[in-house]
């Protein structure tokens, strides 16, 4: 019998009552269908530190010196960030057979990317931050993009310039958030099948997940 890997997962899209309104998240999909074949490990940082629930909501804000800091939205002088750090560290160092996580989007303590920040005087700024816990794990894209990057590698004696150039196109494209990873899969996958490979074809990055949950189409 396969064992099944370990994901994390925001406790909100689990369908723990455990966000800052007593409310939750649930995500049918990952509950219903991606469960049968992943153990989930929930985790609610916000409660990890030993807020309530219901609690006033967090936000991320920038110093005038840029750092980032964590505080309750209707008082920026109740910091959280030492207790959120902290924390983050030492769940994140412990993680021994975590193979990936799933986050709440937007949070300020799990969003991946694209999380509001706000300026010292409480304006809405550029959603250009990252969850105050999941900074603590190193960025998808970039892990995805060195993978990328070394199968590329191995066609390099193969593709002519144009063919290179439009390679490293798509892959740098996909790091800058502009395209799915679907697109530069879909590109190396066409390379192998011209060029093929003995040891690239015996890894399942190409294709790790089950067909019927068509993930490729949505990881990002």
């Amino acid at each position: 019998m396969i064992k099944k890997p370990v994901i994390g997962i925001s406790g909100c899209l689990g369908g723990s009552a455990v966000r800052f309104d007593g409310g939750h998240k649930r995500d049918d999909f990952l509950m219903d269908k991606l469960v049968e074949w992943v153990t989930f490990r929930p985790v609610c940082p916000e409660m990890a530190i030993g807020l309530p629930v219901p609690r006033p909501a967090l936000r991320l804000v920038r110093s005038t010196q840029g750092n980032i800091r964590m505080c309750f939205s209707h008082d920026q002088n109740e910091d959280v960030t030492e207790r959120m750090t902290e924390f983050s560290r030492s769940y994140m160092d412990k993680l021994k057979d975590v193979s990936g996580f799933v986050v709440c989007a937007k949070s300020p303590s799990c969003g991946m990317e694209r999380v509001r920040v706000y300026d010292e005087n409480g304006n809405r700024g550029r959603k250009d931050g990252v969850g105050l816990f999941t900074s603590r794990k190193p960025a998808s894209r970039k892990n995805h993009t060195n993978v990328l990057m070394h199968i590329q590698g191995y066609f390099s004696n193969y593709l002519s310039t144009r063919q290179r150039k439009e390679l490293s196109e798509v892959i740098l494209n996909y790091r800058s958030g502009t395209l799915p990873l679907l697109a530069p899969l879909t590109l190396l996958k066409h390379y192998l099948g011209e060029y093929p490979n003995d040891y690239l074809l015996t890894q399942n990055y190409f294709d790790p997940y089950p067909d019927e949950l068509a993930l490729r189409l949505m990881v990002n």
